[in-house]
């Protein structure tokens, strides 16, 4: 979740001032963990593919503490949002999709898995392009799950493993792949590229990476072979 304004109040910590607080908490939380590793890692190019917070600070709620993240100010839609709502070109579409694609390579070649791919987590700049948000769920390959994160509609069967794995996203990428298909009326023209990913998701490391490779170039070419995108009778029609 996204908190873009939350008022800082005070903490009744003695010798403890409030920044102190921020620091300490977001050094031993264990999203910043993962989210500072990732980072570190990522080229300059693949971290335009991803909207990290920039300060994490605690707020009471009652007798609760609740973890607030701040994100950039940056002119940011909702993807669910943006694809609905506006006359999209199919040239604009491709380009979100290559986005999305993106992200998941970046995470692959970094050993990370989000677990929590779908459209509501990611925000569209007001230049058009896609980043991956809300990285709760941020896991590297390999890790122990505490419980089985995800959305339904999005959450591959492997999950009830608690092991993260690579197949996982996978899985919730093809989803959003059908999804956005449905949404502009070329599904029957991209299921067979989702339902090979989905398929396919468990090969091996060289498979899958030839199979992602591809995805943009097969996608592209589906969408142009649907001449016309329906978005919304009362928005319009976008042409490819």
């Amino acid at each position: 979740m996204l908190f873009r304004s939350v008022v800082r109040k005070p903490l009744k910590t003695k010798n403890e001032t409030q920044d102190d607080h921020i620091r300490n908490l977001v050094r031993s939380g264990r999203e910043h963990i993962m989210v500072s590793d990732l980072r570190a890692r990522l080229t300059p190019d693949q971290q335009a593919l991803f909207a990290f917070p920039i300060q994490a600070f605690t707020y009471t709620a009652g007798n609760s503490k609740t973890v607030a993240q701040v994100m950039p100010k940056q002119n940011h839609t909702d993807l669910v949002t943006y694809l609905n709502n506006q006359s999209i070109t199919g040239k604009q579409i491709k380009g979100i999709l290559n986005d999305i694609i993106s992200s998941v390579k970046a995470l692959r070649q970094h050993g990370y898995v989000s677990l929590d791919l779908k459209l509501d987590n990611f925000l569209v700049t007001a230049d058009g392009h896609a980043k991956l948000t809300d990285h709760e769920s941020l896991y590297p390959f390999g890790a122990e799950l505490p419980y089985m994160y995800g959305t339904t509609g999005y959450m591959a069967p492997e999950l009830v493993t608690l092991e993260a794995t690579p197949s996982m996203d996978l899985y919730a990428l093809a989803a959003i792949i059908e999804e956005i298909g449905s949404i502009f009326g070329c599904l029957d023209q991209v299921r067979s590229i989702a339902e090979n990913l989905r398929s396919s998701r468990h090969e091996s490391t060289k498979q899958v990476d030839s199979i992602i490779n591809n995805l943009s170039k097969l996608l592209d070419q589906a969408i142009r072979n649907n001449a016309t995108i329906a978005i919304d009778d009362k928005i319009g029609r976008a042409h490819v």
